[in-house]
């Protein structure tokens, strides 16, 4: 705003040494100074949330490569032992981690129960369809849903549906009784579609990294 404080002032005396003249000209010539300010504004807040990105990025050596690739098949390893594996000493691996984790690489690490062996014989997929006459009613269901165990995924999907979920239950008829007296009985709910799985072809817990 300094900048045109200045040229403000130096427009006045130019004006006076020159005599009257229309005061429109004054104010178009303010409009088009605080039109160029902003626009200067606007890119400098550009150039710093570019750079407030390229600060958060990370890139990945080699090194960083083998980590991941190593915890993904054993989130287990102890420090010695994952340093062992991608040949590093034991504080340079700790210190990567770190990094790592910091930078939401490694989100988090967990234990992968088998859940048939715990009972839950049945794994099904539900496409769920919202009632738009409900306001929030996205809101509303995604609030709903956190705290069903039962439900272990939910995306919000393009198509005919809404959001798909993936249940697990012990059997058939307790599927229905959750999907009934927990799923369906929601007002933003419209409508469910459930498809159950026969048999897992595949599923691995761990993304595709570079060699």
């Amino acid at each position: 705003m300094k900048g045109i404080t200045q040229n403000i002032v130096g427009y006045r005396r130019k004006r006076h040494k020159r005599g009257k003249n229309n005061d429109f000209k004054l104010v178009k010539f303010i409009k088009g100074l605080i039109l160029n300010v902003l626009a200067e504004n606007s890119i400098t807040t550009i150039i710093q949330l570019n750079k407030a990105s390229s600060m958060n990025h990370i890139e990945l050596d080699s090194y960083d490569w083998r980590l991941l690739q190593a915890l993904q098949q054993n989130a287990r390893l102890s420090n010695v032992a994952l340093s062992e594996q991608v040949n590093l000493s034991p504080s340079q691996c700790s210190r990567r981690l770190q990094k790592l984790e910091q930078h939401n690489i490694i989100e988090s690490y967990f234990t992968q129960l088998n859940a048939n062996e715990l009972g839950y014989k049945v794994t099904a997929f539900i496409y769920v369809t919202l009632n738009k006459n409900i306001k929030n009613s996205d809101i509303e269901f995604k609030n709903t849903i956190t705290n069903m165990s039962q439900i272990l995924e939910c995306y919000s999907i393009s198509g005919d549906s809404d959001y798909l979920l993936k249940v697990i239950s012990e059997d058939l008829p307790s599927l229905s009784v959750f999907l009934n007296e927990s799923i369906s009985i929601l007002s933003s709910v419209k409508g469910i579609t459930s498809t159950v799985v026969l048999d897992k072809v595949k599923q691995i817990p761990s993304i595709p990294l570079p060699n």
